[in-house]
């Protein structure tokens, strides 16, 4: 059966509460405007039997740092050739690529009016459609990486996707019918082991994202005094350097903002 959802949104708090509801993949989700303005978002949200699909628009831009549940596997997308920038634990993300989520803390920068996608899977059955698709066994990473997938292949996810995200939209009764349900998601599934499999990918660096980790839970259980930047390096072992590159890259920010 097919569940869809979607939320038109003007606040940053209202939009954490709401995706925290809609997007169930994902966990401890946090949501910062960096700019002012009028803060709108879409999200729409199409769930199959197996597979979880969304859509994503918001008018501002913004951080978002959110963990994926460790029984699912998420890729993400831009969903526009032209697209405003997009990053991921400090990695821009291009038109034609994919993101494979990991279970740990991720940072997402995002700039207003970007458009993207994402669709998961409970990893064993992820596991079983990519060896009945390509005829070996997935490789679970447990870093985030980015993939090049035949941009053919690409094209064709792009395209469903957004065809289903648009159904849901205009004719979202076509989409209870069992048959048209099934279908869909099966095609979907296909594209992504497809794309998995057909992939130049290049990882973020471990380090990194452990050191990102630490630092938020640092300033987590230290939210009522004056901290240092000093304190922060000394505490998470790496330089000033390191641990402001590491910002940049991730947050668009110092340690010190």
């Amino acid at each position: 059966m097919c569940i869809r959802a979607w939320a038109d949104l003007v606040d940053a708090d209202g939009t954490r509460d709401v995706l925290e509801h809609l997007l169930a993949d994902v966990d401890e989700l946090e949501i910062f405007p960096t700019t002012r303005g009028n803060f709108a978002t879409e999200v729409t949200k199409i769930r199959f039997d197996r597979l979880w699909m969304q859509r994503f628009h918001s008018s501002l831009p913004q951080i978002i740092s959110c963990e994926h549940l460790p029984d699912r596997q998420a890729i993400s997308f831009l969903t526009e050739a032209k697209s405003p920038s997009l990053f991921y634990c400090g990695r821009e993300v291009l038109p034609g690529e994919a993101v494979f989520s990991r279970r740990a803390l991720m940072h997402k920068r995002f700039d207003a009016d970007v458009r993207k996608g994402a669709m998961s899977l409970p990893k064993n059955d992820l596991n079983s459609a990519f060896k009945a698709i390509n005829g070996y066994e997935f490789r679970e990473r447990h870093d985030m990486c980015l993939v090049r997938p035949d941009p053919t292949l690409m094209s064709r996810l792009l395209n469903l996707h957004g065809s289903v995200g648009q159904l849901a939209h205009v004719v979202p009764d076509i989409l209870e019918k069992p048959e048209v349900d099934r279908a869909l998601e099966q095609e979907l599934i296909h594209l992504m082991a497809r794309c998995l499999a057909d992939r130049e990918a290049s990882k973020v660096s471990r380090r990194q994202g452990v050191t990102m980790m630490r630092f938020e839970e640092f300033l987590e259980t230290n939210p009522d005094r004056p901290i240092y930047l000093v304190e922060i390096c000394a505490a998470l072992a790496v330089s000033e350097r390191t641990l402001r590159g590491y910002c940049e890259e991730h947050l668009g920010m110092g340690p010190r903002q």
